[in-house]
C-alpha cells in the first residue's frame, strides 16, 4: 500500500479499475463495471501497482504538469 495517508484503497482500486477499462477498451472491449473482480490475479496485481505509482507520481507533483 501507499507509504502517503493521502492515497486510499478506494483511490487505488478506483485507478487501477480505470487502467485495466482503458486496456479493454483499446481491444474493443466495454467498460466493465467490476472490472477488478473478474481480472485474474496477476493481472489485478499489476494494475493495482501501476495505479498505485501513478497516483504516488501525481502527489508527489503537487498537480504540476
Amino acid at each position: 500500500m501507499a507509504e502517503s495517508s493521502t492515497i486510499t484503497r478506494e483511490m487505488i482500486e478506483a485507478a487501477a479499475a480505470a487502467i485495466a477499462n482503458a486496456r479493454g477498451g483499446r481491444r474493443g472491449a466495454p467498460e466493465i463495471r467490476n472490472v477488478l473482480e473478474i481480472l485474474p490475479q496477476k493481472l489485478k496485481d499489476e494494475v493495482l501497482e501501476d495505479a498505485e505509482a501513478a497516483l504516488t507520481a501525481a502527489l508527489a507533483t503537487g498537480g504540476a504538469r
